[in-house]
C-alpha cells in the first residue's frame, strides 16, 4: 500500500521481481489507500480475500477496517458464477474429450472456486474458514448443496491427472451443476 502511485518506486521494484521470479513469488499488489476505497464496490470478492488473508507488517491495516457491501459481494459471486458456467461449456467443448486436459483445467480453477465460495458462505451469514478444504465442508454446510466435487478437485491438484474419461466426465457433470445450484442459490439470496 502507497500513500501515491510512481513509476520511480515501480522501477525500485523491478530487480526483485526478476530474483524472486525464479522462488515462484508473485508480483506484489501494489495500491493506495485511495484505490482501495474506491474500488471495494468493484471487487468485492478480492477485497473479502484479502481481508481474510492479508497479514500487515508495517503501518496502518487498512484492510481489517474494510467495509465491504453484502449486495456488492453478492452481485460478484452471482455473476462470476454465471460467467463460469459459460467458460466451463467452453473448456468441455476446447479440450476435444481428452480426460487429461479437462481434468487439468477443472483442478486449475479451484483457486477461484475457494475464494467465490467464501463469498458465498458470507452472504449466508458465517464467517469462512480460510482453508481449502474446511471452505469446500463450510460451503456444503451453510449452502445444503453437496459440494463434495470441489474437495475431489482439490486433492488431485499435484497428483498424475489419468482418470478414464468416464470418470473425467463424471467430475465435470457434478462440478457443472454445483456451479449452477450454487449460482442460483446466491442469485436469491437478498442482502
Amino acid at each position: 500500500m502507497l500513500k501515491e502511485m510512481s513509476l520511480s518506486f515501480l522501477e525500485a521494484v523491478v530487480p526483485l521481481g526478476k530474483k524472486h521470479r525464479r522462488s515462484r513469488v508473485a508480483a506484489p499488489l501494489i495500491m493506495t489507500p485511495a484505490y482501495l476505497a474506491s474500488s471495494v464496490d468493484v471487487f468485492p470478492l478480492e477485497f473479502l480475500n484479502f481481508k481474510l488473508l492479508h497479514q500487515t507488517v508495517y503501518g496502518d491495516d487498512l484492510f481489517s477496517s474494510l467495509v465491504i457491501k453484502p449486495d456488492d459481494l453478492r452481485r460478484q459471486c452471482e455473476r462470476e458464477f454465471k460467467a463460469d458456467l459459460i467458460g466451463l461449456r467452453g473448456v468441455y467443448l476446447s479440450t476435444l474429450g481428452d480426460a487429461k486436459e479437462l481434468t487439468t483445467r477443472l483442478v486449475q480453477s479451484m483457486p477461484a472456486m475457494i475464494s467465490r465460495s467464501k463469498g458465498v458462505i458470507v452472504l449466508l451469514g458465517q464467517e469462512p474458514d480460510t482453508r481449502r478444504l474446511a471452505v469446500v465442508e463450510q460451503l456444503s454446510q451453510v449452502s445444503k448443496l453437496d459440494c463434495s466435487v470441489f474437495k475431489t478437485l482439490i486433492e488431485l491438484r499435484g497428483k498424475s491427472m489419468k482418470l478414464s474419461r468416464d470418470r473425467t466426465k463424471d467430475l465435470f457433470e457434478r462440478y457443472y451443476y454445483t456451479c449452477e445450484k450454487l449460482g442460483t442459490l446466491v442469485d436469491e439470496i437478498t442482502v
